[in-house]
C-alpha cells in the first residue's frame, strides 16, 4: 500500500462518518473514491466491490449524476482488464445517463473511452466515430488538454489503419 495507506485510512474514516450520518450520496461518493484507490493499487476485486456497493446506493436513491461517474469508472476497470465488451456496456450506460443530464464534458469523456474500447476490439470505424463526436464536444466545452488526448487517439487509430498522412495531421494538431 505504501503511499496509499493514509488516503485509504482517511476514506475509511469518511465512510464511517457518512454511514453514521446516513447520507446516501456521500456514502456512495466515498465508496467510489475507495474503489478508485483500489484501481490505482491494481486490486481489481476490491475496486469492483466498492464500485458495486456505490452503484447500488446510487440506483436506490436515484443519484443519476453520481451513478454516471461510477458506471464510467466500472467501464474503465473492465477496459483495464481487457474485457472490452463489458467496458462498452458500462460506458454506454454512463453515456445514456450523462445525455439525460445534458453534461457535455462527461459525454465527451464517455465517447473517448468508448473509442478506446472499440479500437481495442479492432472496430476502427466505431472508434473513429466515437472519437470524432468526443472531439466535437471537447471543442465546444473548450478543454484543450482533453482535445489533445482525443486527437492523439484518432491519430493512433489512423496509424493502425495505415492512413499515415491523416494520422500525422491528427497528431500534429494534438501538439498545438
Amino acid at each position: 500500500l505504501g503511499q496509499y495507506d493514509k488516503p485509504l485510512s482517511y476514506y475509511q474514516e469518511a465512510l464511517r462518518i457518512n454511514r453514521q450520518l446516513a447520507v446516501p450520496e456521500e456514502i456512495a461518493i466515498t465508496l467510489r473514491n475507495i474503489g478508485n484507490l483500489y484501481c490505482d493499487l491494481v486490486q481489481h476485486d476490491k475496486a469492483f466491490s466498492y464500485y458495486e456497493e456505490a452503484l447500488d446506493i446510487q440506483k436506490k436513491n436515484d443519484l443519476k449524476d453520481d451513478m454516471a461517474a461510477t458506471l464510467n469508472n466500472i467501464g474503465t476497470l473492465y477496459k483495464d482488464l481487457n474485457q472490452y465488451d463489458k467496458a462498452l456496456s458500462y460506458y454506454e450506460a454512463s453515456l445514456k445517463a450523462n445525455r439525460e443530464l445534458d453534461r457535455s464534458p462527461d459525454i465527451a469523456t464517455n465517447l473517448n473511452n468508448m473509442g478506446d474500447a472499440y479500437a481495442s476490439l479492432g472496430k476502427s470505424d466505431k472508434a473513429l466515430s466515437a472519437y470524432q463526436e468526443s472531439l466535437s464536444l471537447e471543442r465546444q466545452v473548450n478543454r484543450p488538454v482533453k482535445m489533445a488526448i482525443v486527437l492523439n487517439n484518432m491519430g493512433m487509430e489512423q496509424f493502425r489503419l495505415g492512413q499515415y498522412e491523416q494520422a500525422l495531421n491528427y497528431l500534429r494538431e494534438a501538439l498545438k
